[in-house]
């Protein structure tokens, strides 16, 4: 059970909606993996051949039956003008068309388990510990706090923050929450399109993908007294992707509108399997 307070968008609150966000904010998210008993299979994992292929919704199973029956129709056309001479033949003409069908039509005749095995290998779902480089490149149309029209210009700096848990001592099977945070360098008077140039790569140990986040929070410098919160985001550790990519910014009520709608930040970054103990 969680509690948070949705009058105050507190880190805690970032994190919940970056969390959400995951799955295009409809409300609900897979449970890690981690966390499930061992014997449960959420989703396939291979993709069996010929008559052993199955299917996991029936929308599918009716898409499958359409092609089917297609290439059996054709199949009995062949037959009728005397192209086949054998039922045994037929059904080995019904596979191959099936298969050549099922390619030429695209994903709306793909089986289910297929489109899940293409959609793993070009989405990350990173299970295992692993080491994160990552940097702050640029940003891009960085509004003022609160997102004022009128003011100074802003001298904008981020901060990157790793929310994680490892196992705590004594064993049992409890968690306990770490972090680590390192800031660049304060960029003055550009909020347009400020470049942090000489900027190294910043190590991540990441423990638990599965439910690390990671936080990017925009901040203005301000001489003798806090630094304003301008803008920020929380994207799940086991849904970075590697190389350059831009970060969309919310602002703090979790919206990308007015000033905030082309906020963004240029990252880069690297991810390897974390380094063996010795």
């Amino acid at each position: 059970l969680v509690a948070l307070n949705f009058q105050t968008p507190d880190t805690p609150l970032i994190i919940n909606d970056g969390r959400f966000r995951e799955n295009k904010r409809c409300g609900y998210i897979l449970k890690p993996q981690g966390v499930l008993p061992e014997k449960v299979d959420m989703l396939p994992t291979t993709v069996e051949d010929d008559e052993n292929d199955v299917l996991f919704a029936d929308r599918n199973h009716d898409e499958e039956e359409n092609d089917t029956l297609d290439t059996v129709m054709e199949s009995m056309e062949g037959v009728v003008c005397g192209d086949e001479s054998s039922s045994s033949a037929l059904l080995q003409k019904n596979k191959r068309d099936l298969t050549s069908t099922n390619t030429r039509r695209g994903s709306g005749g793909v089986k289910v388990a297929e489109r899940m095995k293409s959609f793993r290998q070009h989405m990350t779902n990173r299970v295992n510990p692993l080491q994160l480089r990552i940097r702050v490149l640029a940003g891009s149309c960085l509004p003022k706090p609160e997102g004022q029209k009128m003011g100074e210009t802003i001298d904008p700096y981020v901060s990157v923050t790793l929310h994680d848990v490892k196992e705590a001592g004594g064993g049992g099977g409890k968690m306990s929450y770490v972090s680590s945070t390192f800031e660049t360098k304060v960029v003055d008077n550009n909020g347009y399109c400020p470049i942090w140039k000489g900027g190294d790569f910043k190590k991540f140990q990441v423990l638990n993908p599965q439910v690390a986040m990671l936080q990017f929070a925009l901040k203005e410098k301000d001489v003798g007294s806090f630094d304003d919160r301008v803008a920020e985001a929380a994207i799940p550790c086991n849904r970075l992707r590697v190389g350059y990519r831009s970060v969309q910014l919310f602002d703090l009520n979790n919206t990308r509108t007015g000033p905030f709608g082309f906020a963004s930040l240029l990252v880069e970054i690297e991810i390897d399997a974390a380094p063996s103990a010795t």
